[in-house]
């Protein structure tokens, strides 16, 4: 029983073939490949331009004969890979041309030393024909293009536009309670010694001159809340000192230490 079984498969061994190899072997078939495309042009190209030359056609005639043939073949072909590439609809008038132009093709270099009247009557009728059907092949392959187009201009009308996100207004600002301005304090308030001592608010546009004023010339020893109290209200500030005269005192006693160690 067990000769009956069948043998496993061997898994084939490849090769990979190297850059090297890959880049001759793809040179070498375009070569080959050109030169039979070269060879069977050259030759087709004869046999069609004797044809005509048998039938009685004149020699220029018979030079532009075989290249209606091929144009037709030609133009026949990029409709057909154009098509393909953009997946349109297939164009029986182009696989027509192309079928066409390889039987004519095919039948001249058959029959490249026949003279008859019928072949010379099919020479002389091959070249309008060529030239009708050509044009409509690319008149077609013109409207699919143009239909393309509006079908896709469509889609992109019939698309939903993203909405532009409404932004939502930034909030007004609550407005506070306005400042209530103090009544300037009158100079009434001024005591006998700020008077002997020469130093008035009206010699002043900022508080804290002010208050260095008033440790220069009416008392070097004030403390900070002294300054806030007597020196703030003349500028409008009442109420708790909020640090400004503790630093001027505290500066002011600075300075007066760097000159003393200076002199």
């Amino acid at each position: 029983m067990n000769l009956l079984r069948r043998a496993p498969r061997r898994t084939p061994i490849t090769i990979p073939l190297g850059r090297g190899e890959l880049i001759t072997i793809v040179a070498l078939v375009l070569l080959a490949l050109t030169a039979v495309i070269a060879v069977a042009v050259a030759i087709s190209y004869s046999h069609m331009f004797d044809w005509a030359l048998a039938n009685r056609e004149p020699r220029w005639r018979a030079h532009l004969s075989p290249i209606s043939v091929d144009g037709a073949m030609l133009a026949a072909s990029l409709v057909m890979y154009a098509d393909a590439r953009m997946r349109n609809r297939k164009d029986w008038l182009a696989y027509l041309t192309m079928l066409a132009g390889i039987g004519w093709s095919v039948l001249a270099n058959m029959n490249y030393d026949v003279v008859s009247t019928a072949a010379a009557k099919a020479i002389a009728a091959w070249p309008p024909l060529s030239l009708a059907v050509s044009v409509e092949l690319v008149l077609r392959f013109i409207r699919r293009l143009r239909e393309r187009s509006e079908v896709q201009a469509q889609k992109v009308e019939k698309t939903p536009q993203p909405r532009a996100e409404k932004v939502a207004p930034a909030p007004r600002p609550i407005p506070g309670p306005e400042p209530v301005a103090s009544e300037p304090v009158s100079l009434d308030g001024l005591t006998e010694e700020m008077r002997k001592a020469g130093w008035a608010p009206s010699d002043y546009s900022a508080l804290g001159d002010a208050m260095r004023g008033y440790l220069s010339k009416v008392d070097a020893n004030a403390s900070g809340a002294d300054l806030w109290k007597t020196v703030g209200p003349f500028f409008g500030k009442f109420g708790k000192d909020t640090g400004m005269g503790r630093t001027i005192a505290r500066q002011f006693k600075e300075d007066q230490a760097a000159t003393a160690a200076g002199e």
